[in-house]
């Protein structure tokens, strides 16, 4: 199963849709598993079940993650001084 491709960059798309977490927790998880329920009911198991995802994620993946994290960092701040020089230079004549 590969990755969505979803930009973690934003927590809600556009249209003001679920949080991208909701979003891939969904594709995740079964459809009839109502696990906003779940977590809500048992919020202390279910943050040491984050709390385990996350570190075997970070241990057997976290190269990956990083370099994931950096290119989304490097692409927004291009992305940012190009609009910043576009602006500049529709300013300034």
């Amino acid at each position: 199963m590969s990755a969505p491709d979803l930009d973690p960059g934003f927590d809600e798309d556009d249209r003001g849709g679920a949080p991208l977490t909701n979003r891939l927790i969904d594709q995740v998880m079964p459809e009839e598993l109502d696990w906003v329920e779940l977590v809500r009911a048992y919020p202390i198991p279910a943050l040491a079940v984050a709390a385990a995802a996350g570190f075997y994620l970070g241990r057997v993946h976290g190269e990956r993650l990083v370099d994931a994290a950096r290119e989304i960092t490097d692409r927004r701040l291009r992305e940012t001084a190009d609009r910043f020089t576009a602006a500049a230079e529709e300013a300034l004549g």
